[in-house]
């Protein structure tokens, strides 16, 4: 089991955890969020909506947001040519439940070979 910071509180009792999926193509994107809609509402329920660049979901008590972002650049070239980035966050009212969820999250995503890193 990996070990992650605590979730930053965002004061009124909500945590989140910030973080970015590293891809070289769109279809991998697209395996992934598959993937991931499959496993939450297996081991959550509720309702995911996914489209071809972004799953949402969420309950009374928690959020799950991925979605495309960009090619990664610095100084206006691309650092790996093709790379590629998905931003994501989850919310909670519960700092477990956000790691809980994270955890499933980066398994997941390590299992597709593809990298996920933290965020600020």
């Amino acid at each position: 089991m990996m070990r992650i910071k605590p979730p930053r509180d965002l004061g009124a009792g909500i945590f989140r955890v910030s973080f970015e999926i590293l891809f070289n193509s769109p279809q991998e994107l697209i395996d992934l969020l598959s993937e991931l809609e499959k496993r939450i509402k297996s081991k959550w329920g509720g309702s995911p909506h996914l489209s071809s660049s972004s799953l949402l979901w969420g309950s009374g008590s928690e959020m799950v947001r991925i979605a495309f972002s960009e090619q990664i650049e610095r100084g206006g070239l691309s650092i790996t040519p093709g790379l590629l980035r998905a931003s994501g966050v989850v919310e909670c009212v519960s700092s477990d439940r956000c790691v809980e969820i994270y955890e499933e999250i980066y398994e997941t995503t390590r299992l597709k070979n593809l990298r996920i890193r933290l965020t600020i």
